[in-house]
């Protein structure tokens, strides 16, 4: 059997690299956040692809925990020595959060060094904390002046209400219709203040949304849970110190509470993924339903459908994987459909027609970005640019296709491989894409983290060889 010890080492890398990428200004272009992203790119690649031999097994165990630990205080620095969001009130103090974070330290050393007794308390009380520091955020950023939020609060009120959301209209906060504004929507959607569409994500994220809404009336307290009980599943989808650590890389990573508080839907994503992959290991019979909510998340998950054969395992045949595709989209199709087929066209407008139309943004962190600014031909204020020069989106979508096929077929066919192929291939698709920011690039840190926690169960001296059997077939 060919080994592939090594290969966590490297996807963990990778994500520590992308945090610190989008944590340079918030997910927008620069020249060292595109840097440090070819750096996880180049990575991610040898991470899922690339075999590696199994000489040092042991060794190289120990390295992914020294690895993790290292990131882990490298993320808590940085969030120490950093605000942890935007448009938080005035006046608010940070010395709490920043209590926690040091309170945090603490939990990971007990887990990291601690009796093998202590390491679940540490990881539960390290959970805890994230909980609490989360909420304080959330508490401290009330109106955050972004219209993810907007989207999401006023579609739970007025699904709550009994409306189609997809056939309501939303207040530009943005006032892109005025002379010399941004352009953050496309050609025509903007009129007099009012954007002429509705909500802009598919249902599972409107309901999930309106639960929280509903519950305690901001529905990012459901994105806080969801990240919480993404790094739980993490943690339990194969026990040991090594997915406790993974989970809290993920956690963690320096940007964690600017997506949380800015109200972004991707935690939500990570949750599934890690629940697709937790079911693949310990609860088989519902991996469809789970793979479903996956596939439901958002428009762009759609094209995971390729890599599902990986979940499967490498002795499995077509009619496992027909089963598990085909309960999948059964499950996609009945969470999406009662809220599509109310209006079909509104919701085809506001979730299809919107994402194709939106414009380029020069301030995404991308590689189309990169070769503009290379030529000395981006603009430094992030406005648009002058009409003709703006980029193709098909190397988006040769780069995405090359993904898909170099996962699908060099990737390992487990759950580890399956979740390291999705951040392989929309990883490619985000750097080339004209919409890059940090939300995008959160849901492929979050990836990366179910690989490694999935890879690797056991880093003791006793089951050194316990941390290939996951990733290699």
């Amino acid at each position: 059997m060919e080994g592939r010890a090594l290969q966590p080492v490297l996807l963990a890398l990778a994500a520590i690299g992308l945090g610190f990428a989008i944590h340079i200004k918030d997910g927008e272009y620069t020249r060292g956040a595109i840097a440090i992203v070819t750096i996880a790119l180049a990575l991610c690649f040898a991470g899922t692809l690339v075999p590696l031999g199994r000489r040092r097994v042991r060794q190289e165990c120990r390295a992914l925990r020294w690895v993790l630990a290292a990131g882990l205080m490298l993320e808590l620095a940085a969030l120490f020595m950093s605000s942890p969001g935007v448009d938080l009130r005035a006046g608010v103090s940070l010395f709490g959060f920043r209590m926690g974070i040091l309170l945090s330290a603490v939990f990971v050393a007990t887990i990291v060094f601690g009796h093998e007794r202590l390491q679940i308390p540490g990881f539960f009380l390290l959970l805890m904390t994230y909980l609490v520091m989360g909420a304080s955020m959330i508490h401290a950023s009330p109106n955050p002046h972004i219209d993810v939020f907007v989207f999401q609060q006023e579609g739970a009120r007025e699904l709550l209400s009994g409306r189609n959301p997809y056939e309501m209209t939303y207040p530009d906060i943005y006032r892109s219709d005025l002379p010399g504004a941004r352009q953050v929507y496309g050609a025509g959607l903007t009129q007099d203040g009012r954007l002429r569409f509705g909500f802009p994500y598919m249902p599972l994220s409107l309901f999930i949304a309106t639960a929280g809404y509903r519950v305690v009336g901001d529905y990012r307290y459901a994105l806080l849970i969801a990240t919480s009980l993404a790094a739980a599943l993490m943690a339990l989808s194969r026990t040991g110190q090594t997915s406790a650590l993974a989970s809290a890389l993920f956690l963690f990573t320096p940007r964690s509470f600017f997506i949380l508080t800015r109200g972004w839907t991707e935690p939500l994503l990570v949750l599934l993924l890690a629940a697709t992959v937790f079911c693949a290991f310990r609860r088989l019979r519902v991996l469809p339903l789970a793979l479903g909510l996956l596939l439901a998340g958002k428009q762009y998950l759609l094209f995971a459908l390729p890599a599902v054969p990986l979940l499967c395992g490498p002795r499995a045949d077509w009619r496992c994987t027909a089963r598990l595709l085909c309960g999948g989209l059964l499950f996609a199709f009945v969470v999406a459909a009662p809220l599509a087929m109310w209006n079909l066209q509104a919701f085809y407008h506001s979730t299809a027609l919107v994402q194709q139309i939106s414009p380029y943004r020069t301030d995404a962190l991308s590689y189309l970005n990169g070769m503009l600014d290379l030529r000395g031909a981006l603009p430094r204020d992030g406005s648009a640019l002058p009409a003709g020069h703006v980029p193709s989106m098909r190397l988006a979508f040769v780069a995405l296709g090359c993904g898909i096929v170099l996962a699908v077929w060099r990737a390992p066919r487990t759950p580890a491989g399956f979740a390291a192929a999705l951040a392989l291939i929309y990883l490619l698709f985000i750097a080339f894409n004209k919409q890059a920011f940090a939300n995008y690039y959160y849901f492929v840190i979050g990836a990366l983290c179910c690989a490694v926690a999935a890879a690797a169960p056991q880093l003791s001296d006793e089951r050194a060889d316990g941390c290939i059997t996951a990733l290699a077939p």
